[in-house]
This record gives C-alpha cells, structure tokens and sequence, in this order.
C-alpha cells in the first residue's frame, strides 16, 4: 500500500471523504491535527474558566476595578460595582466584552491575568497567558513604543488612547485601539500608602492587519 493509510478492518485504503480518494499518512496528519485544533478552540478556555474564581485572581481582579475607579473615576468595562461583592466583580471582568489583561511590576512583566476575550483575541489559554513575559504579546517592532506608553503610565497613574499593532499565537496580526493602561495597586489601610501590584490594560476595540 506505499504511503497509504490502511483501514484496520477491511484491510483496504481509507478514503478521504473530502476528495473521493485514497488517503495518505500526510493526509492522516492534517485531518488528525485540524480535528486537535478544533478540539483544543473548544477547550482552550475552560481552565481560566475554571480559575478565576480562585481567591488570588479574584482579589486581582477586584484591585483592577477599584485602581481604574480610582485613577479614572469611570467603571471599569462600565459595571458599577458599588455594591457588588468579590466574586460578582471577578466573574463580571473575566466575561467582560472588553479584553483585560494585567502583568507584574517587574523589570520584564509577566501577565498575571487575562480575561476570557483577550485569551480569545491573543489564542492563547489562561496557562499560556499568564506568567508569559508581556512584551512578548508585542512584535518586536512595536515593543519601543509599547515601553514608552507604559513608561508613561507608570509616571502619570494612567495612559489611555493607546493604539498598536499584535500578533496572536496563530499568526494573526491586528490593531488594537481605545486603549487604557493604568497602574494597579492596593491602598493600605491608611489611605495613604499603596501596594504596587503592576500595570492592567483595558482594549475596547481592534481590528485584523492585512
């Protein structure tokens, strides 16, 4: 049978139902390999499903509203949450339409959170995203500028109109706009002094490149 796929029962070639013909190893490969990506875009989002309503994330997720509030004096992806407890506010943020992402404050930034529409925008699941070095969600050529605005946020609490060129894990490339990067932190309880926890960024809009 040479290079042919033999079908374990009948003993004769499998055929490709797409084409009427006889299927290949090659062919066996990409079948087998779309029928995981498919699998894996149905799956790919369960485990930050799954994990941010763990009480780290959840804590996370409550100090990036209450930062942007306070930085803004606008509602984070526009839910007033005033009366919303921890767990409301987490849910809220991780479903929100908007794509949020948020990374440490150290000298080359990991994420340490990305909601559902940014895992679907970049392609990547909530283990892939977070602890990744943020600059790598940038093409090189656009990482200067990114520092820049970052910088600037960093000095002045917020930046917002932020537009740039991504790349997402298959390849696709596309432009992200209305954007607002602010720092994130926790008062202390004097209401003077603040644990830095880094820097979240909130993109209400993009659109593909090319």
């Amino acid at each position: 049978m040479g290079d042919f796929v033999v079908d374990d029962i009948a003993g004769k070639p499998k055929t490709d139902s797409r084409r009427g013909l006889p299927m290949t190893r090659r062919d066996s490969v990409s079948i087998l390999a779309s029928a995981v990506t498919r699998k894996r875009r149905t799956t790919v989002f369960q485990v930050g499903v799954q994990l941010w309503h763990e009480p780290r994330n959840v804590d996370l997720a409550v100090a990036i509203a209450a930062s942007y509030r306070r930085l803004t004096g606008l509602w984070l992806c526009g839910f007033d949450i005033t009366d919303w407890g921890p767990g409301r506010v987490a849910e809220a943020l991780y479903g929100a339409p908007q794509a949020l992402l948020c990374h440490d404050g150290a000298d080359d930034p990991r994420f340490l959170y990305a909601n559902r529409t940014a895992q679907q925008l970049w392609d990547l699941t909530w283990n892939e995203f977070v602890g990744m070095p943020s600059r790598l969600s940038a093409e090189a050529d656009q990482r200067q500028a990114r520092a820049r605005m970052l910088a600037q946020a960093a000095q002045k609490g917020y930046f917002t109109g932020y537009r740039g060129v991504r790349i997402n894990a298959g390849g696709q490339r596309f432009r992200i706009f209305d954007t607002t990067v602010f720092n994130v932190g926790i008062v202390g309880v004097d209401a003077q002094s603040q644990v830095e926890l880094g820097q979240a960024a909130v993109i209400a809009g993009w659109e593909p490149v090319g």
